[in-house]
């Protein structure tokens, strides 16, 4: 390991220790750990080994050096990063966790531990182990692990570019739906990245794709529902999105995820969400006559829907003056800027209607409608409907 690297990661750890007591691992080319600040490393070690079958499985595969995500059964989890030398070969694994993604029950431990047929002072001593196992929520683990990358590749990443191992199945009979759900996934971000906008046959089922964490069921959904954003979002750059704009709809669709506390919740996000990505690379792709100047401005527009943008602020963000802007924009997208903002306006109301439960007087306030008259007014001059007329009739 490089002095540099080892210094990063020193720093990394001690300002980690101010918030978690989370553990970290070195293996060599060969898996060997080399240096650990575990004080029970034989112990926590028989959990890696559990799933390191998968762990490998998936490093011989990677294409990209890229964080990984483990987790097993017990809900605890693992994030990996991979120091590899100039020619691209590994030197290095680093490790870190586990941790308990949400609090584990004493039961649930327990039961988990009579699964992999320890004997009752194994169990004993296993169990007041994992009492003292850190929980930490899955973005915070996903942040730690995106700093532990750089510290590790100098290399920014995003949560969209993590991999991911998850618990294992229990039966043929549930792994051949996972490889169903893998399939419908795998088509319907297929449509994605092409922008076709009859990706909703392939959409149903996917929120059971996976589980990371045994806790409870919302949590679980949670996190297999923030892992599909981060597909999703990768499909819609890869599809022509820009990386700042996809990022940027990630953060706020996953905070949203985070936020919800029922399982309709976090359905609708999810919903919202694929409708979304798939609208803007469709957009992207049909608009190829917009230049990339214009199209910054559009997705600055549609970023920003909830409040008022001023012309100096998008002539700034465009790097043109406002009367160039305002010729150059209407000339590219045949609307002028207030009336592209409308339209988006409109459009997202219709979204929202359709795929949310928020009131019409939410959707106008989320939108930057001045009152709900003024939103009804709007809405009926470009739909012929008022709000609640177009939510009842649930149009495709």
């Amino acid at each position: 390991m490089s002095e540099r690297t080892e210094e990063h990661l020193r720093l990394f750890r001690n300002m980690v220790s101010c918030c978690y007591d989370l553990t970290f691992w070195v293996y060599d080319s060969q898996m060997n750990l080399t240096s650990t600040t575990s004080k029970t490393p034989k112990e926590l070690q028989f959990f890696f080994a559990f799933e390191r079958e998968r762990f490998d499985a998936l490093r011989a595969e990677m294409k990209e050096n890229n964080p990984v995500v483990l987790s097993n059964p017990l809900g605890m989890a693992w994030v990996a990063c991979f120091e590899l030398d100039p020619m691209g070969e590994l030197l290095y694994t680093h490790l870190m966790g586990p941790a308990f993604v949400e609090d584990a029950t004493a039961q649930a431990i327990e039961t988990a531990l009579i699964q992999m047929r320890l004997s009752p002072a194994s169990r004993q001593t296993f169990s007041a182990l994992l009492e003292k196992l850190p929980v930490i929520s899955f973005p915070r683990l996903l942040e730690y692990g995106q700093m532990m990358h750089y510290c590790v590749t100098e290399e920014k990443c995003s949560i969209s570019d993590f991999y991911y191992v998850s618990a294992a199945r229990k039966s043929f009979e549930s792994r051949a739906a996972a490889h169903a759900s893998w399939a419908e996934e795998q088509q319907m971000l297929k449509l994605m990245e092409e922008g076709n906008l009859d990706y909703k046959r392939y959409a149903s089922g996917l929120m059971d794709a996976g589980i990371l964490g045994n806790s409870s069921t919302i949590r679980q959904v949670k996190n297999v529902t923030i892992v599909h954003t981060a597909l999703c979002t990768r499909a819609a750059i890869r599809g022509g999105l820009s990386p700042e704009i996809a990022y940027t709809l990630s953060d706020h669709y996953i905070n949203s995820i985070e936020a919800g506390r029922t399982m309709s919740d976090i359905a609708e996000v999810n919903d919202v969400m694929q409708d979304d990505f798939v609208r803007r690379v469709h957009r992207c792709k049909t608009e190829s006559g917009i230049s990339p100047q214009i199209q910054k401005c559009c997705d600055y527009i549609q970023l920003n829907l909830s409040r008022t943008i001023t012309m100096d602020e998008l002539a700034s963000w465009a790097g043109y003056s406002k009367s160039h802007l305002g010729k150059k924009f209407r000339a590219e997208t045949g609307q002028t800027i207030k009336e592209y903002t409308m339209t988006c306006r409109i459009e997202r109301a219709k979204r929202m209607l359709i795929s949310s439960k928020d009131s019409v007087q939410e959707i106008c306030e989320n939108l930057g409608f001045g009152s709900q008259s003024y939103f009804g007014e709007q809405f009926r001059k470009a739909t012929g409907m008022t709000p609640m007329e177009y939510r009842s009739k649930r149009p495709e």
